[in-house]
């Protein structure tokens, strides 16, 4: 039990270290509503720009990228599904 727990307090200060090493203060943080009401975090729908280059957010790259892991997730499952069909036949025979 004691060698579990100085693992687990190791393990954990590993972890925190480099959190408080990232840490900036610099003290130029900001607090309060930003000074112009039209500035938020989230952008608006609509308000980008259009893919300019193939590797742009929403451009062919992506959207190729995208149509080949879902048929690929989609091609996985039904051999998933045929394998488990006949195993259960066989196993039913």
């Amino acid at each position: 039990m004691p060698r579990t727990l100085f693992l687990a307090v190791t393990i954990q200060s590993m972890l925190w270290i480099p959190a408080a090493l990232a840490q900036d203060d610099s003290g130029d943080l900001e607090i309060g509503p930003p000074d112009d009401p039209r500035i938020t975090i989230l952008p608006r729908p609509n308000s980008g720009s259009a893919p300019e280059t193939p590797g742009d957010p929403g451009g062919w790259q992506q959207l190729t990228l995208l149509a080949i892991v879902v048929v690929a997730l989609v091609l996985i499952f039904l051999l998933a599904r045929r394998q488990a069909r006949k195993a259960r036949a066989r196993s039913g025979a």
